[in-house]
């Protein structure tokens, strides 16, 4: 080729086909020098727009708009670019595009910039407004995470979306998107699924899902519905928390509290609301299985109403003069145990209908059908009848009650048999609480009582005076012997015993009396002598009879007045006889025994 040489000094094309232009040393393919050197590109279209690219007197590289008088783009000499004039994409107008050393992107619009950068971490930053908003660190001690920054605009609460995911097009109930975790072996592992439904796009829930270790299946575990109910183990919670398991012997629910001082607990129910109708703080089932716990606490006391129970239920209301129970019930009927505050801090117990049954007050004293009662068991009701029974396997034999407000006790067995208490009357009864007479016998042929005791009398056979047997005595008693004018005491002796039996008004004595000796002893001149010293007061006389006599002994009637028994030796006149006939005078007897028995009445 031709070699150009100096043309003006203007263009030159050397011999080794590099082309300079105001330069004659050119080092380059085209090599333009000079201050503001550089091309101008015109269109020669309808808009006459033209673009110089030069270097200019700074050293900076630009690609120039000459109708705006600006440089496009510029390139220093530290390598940074600024790109001035207007960038239309797809989100948003830019006016400014600069690339430099720190930042490695920036836009420059109307609001602020928006850059990207890598810092001295080799860690990528997004930052609008000269604000980081998201950090890819890779530095040795954060290697791997993203960090989203936000800077609040005050100091009071605010609210910012600072990751939104978002799904395009027509949405459908169900739609989906999840954050997955994965495995170095790019197995899914975990994740946060957010889901459109159950009834509308728009209200929306939060799925959670994890790889089960024992069945190495991809499952969701936990769920948030757009009521608001959380659900485990279950995608369709109904309660605010909602747990389920079907794993045999698992539990459903573990509250642990291993703190080792103070008062620990494993967990807390409360129910509050004001004004509500029935506020219950656990409600708690067990249902389906051959036999169900609602509850078991296990080696552990219960309190309701305390924090410290002292026994396996507690139950405590601390407020004074409380009332406080529990109710027990199956299908057909309740049953309350209460302790009444109201009623003298008793023990009570309620049928269905809140009727008192039974009391038991802190004395000890046990009331049936009354909540006051005055002793340790008091039984009380309006109407008359058995108040209490009791039986041999299963049979009523006996039983306790009242008859017109009487009180009775009776035997309930074939034809019955007890007494009943009617004012100072004892009187007898037939089965149940029918009176009877003459039916009912105190002791029996093998079964006798032993002794009764009684201050006036009894009727035997009868009601009448003369049925009345008002006494009735055994005695001993000391006979004497004298002439029948009362002088002249004669000796004698007892030989086993002078003894008497007095029935009513009715006196029968007995004696046996030996070394009897008038002999020698003064006295009246008649032949008869007398026994004296009755244990009661005579009236009148039966005969008397000498059951056994010696020594010619007889006996004959006394007077009909005064406390004597007559007799005397060899005498006529017969037993029982008024007149003493023959007889031998007193002095000429000599000692002698006998044995009688006589009858008299008394008025003692």
């Amino acid at each position: 080729m031709a070699n150009l040489s100096n043309i003006n000094n203007v263009l030159r094309v050397s011999s080794n086909l590099r082309v300079g232009i105001n330069t004659d040393a050119a080092s380059y393919a085209l090599e333009i020098g000079g201050t503001n050197s550089g091309i101008k590109l015109k269109n020669s279209g309808g808009s006459g727009k033209v673009y110089s690219i030069l270097s200019d007197t700074s050293g900076n590289f630009q690609i120039y708009d000459d109708a705006a008088a600006s440089g496009r783009l510029v390139i220093n000499s530290a390598g940074n670019a600024t790109f001035a004039g207007t960038v239309t994409g797809g989100n948003g107008t830019f006016t400014n595009l600069t690339i430099s050393a720190t930042e490695k992107l920036r836009f420059d619009g109307a609001g602020g910039h928006t850059y990207i950068e890598e810092d001295s971490n080799d860690t990528l930053i997004f930052a609008t407004g000269g604000t980081t908003r998201l950090t890819l660190n890779a530095n040795a001690t954060f290697a791997g995470q993203v960090q989203v920054n936000k800077v609040k605009s005050g100091t009071g609460v605010e609210n910012y979306d600072l990751i939104r995911l978002n799904l395009s097009g027509t949405g459908a109930v169900g739609d989906s998107s999840t954050i997955g975790w994965f495995s170095t072996s790019g197995t899914k592992t975990a994740g946060i699924e957010g889901i459109s439904g159950l009834d509308n796009i728009l209200y929306g829930e939060l799925a959670f899902h994890v790889r089960r270790y024992t069945t190495d299946t991809y499952d969701e575990v936990m769920r948030i519905n757009n009521r608001g109910n959380v659900g485990i183990g279950t995608a369709s919670p109904v309660f605010k928390l909602d747990i389920r398991t079907s794993t045999p012997g698992d539990r459903a629910v573990l509250g642990v509290n291993s703190a080792t001082s103070g008062t620990n607990y494993g967990g807390q129910f409360n129910s509050q609301g004001s004004g509500a109708t029935k506020n219950i703080g656990l409600y708690a089932t067990a249902e389906g299985a051959t036999t169900n716990y609602a509850g078991i606490f296990d080696s552990g006391n219960v309190g309701i109403g305390t924090t410290s129970p002292t026994s396996k239920l507690h139950l405590r209301d601390p407020a004074a003069n409380s009332d406080i129970g529990i109710k027990i019930g199956n299908d057909s009927r309740d049953w309350n145990l209460k302790v009444m505050g109201s009623v003298s801090d008793s023990l009570q117990f309620f049928t269905h209908d809140n009727s008192n049954v039974m009391t038991i007050l802190p004395s000890g004293y046990v009331g049936i059908g009354t909540d006051s009662p005055t002793s340790q068991l008091f039984v009380n009701n309006t109407a008359d009848g058995d108040k209490i029974r009791w039986g041999r396997s299963d049979a009523l034999v006996g039983s306790v009650g009242t008859y017109n407000g009487v009180p009775y006790i009776g035997y309930q067995g074939g034809a019955g048999g007890g007494i009943m208490f009617n004012g100072s009357s004892i009187e007898p009864t037939a089965l149940g609480s029918t009176r009877s007479s003459s039916t009912n016998d105190i002791g029996s042929n093998s079964y006798k009582w032993r002794n009764i005791y009684l201050s006036g009398g009894a009727y035997l056979g009868g009601t009448g005076s003369a049925n009345h047997l008002d006494d009735y005595e055994e005695g001993t008693w000391t006979p004497t012997i004298s002439h029948n004018n009362g002088t002249g005491a004669i000796p004698l002796t007892v030989t086993g015993g002078a003894y008497y039996v007095k029935v009513g008004r009715l006196v029968e004595v007995f004696a046996y009396l030996t070394n009897v000796n008038p002999n020698g002893n003064a006295g009246g001149s008649g032949p008869y002598y007398a026994i004296r010293s009755l244990p009661f007061a005579a009236i009148n006389h039966d005969c008397w009879s000498v059951a056994y006599a010696n020594n010619n002994m007889t006996s004959y009637g006394g007077y009909a007045a005064g406390d004597n028994l007559y007799f005397m030796k060899l005498g006529t006149n017969g037993q029982c006889s008024n007149n003493h006939v023959n007889g031998t005078f007193f002095n000429t007897w000599g000692t002698f025994d006998f044995m009688f028995k006589a009858v008299y009445q008394t008025n003692d």
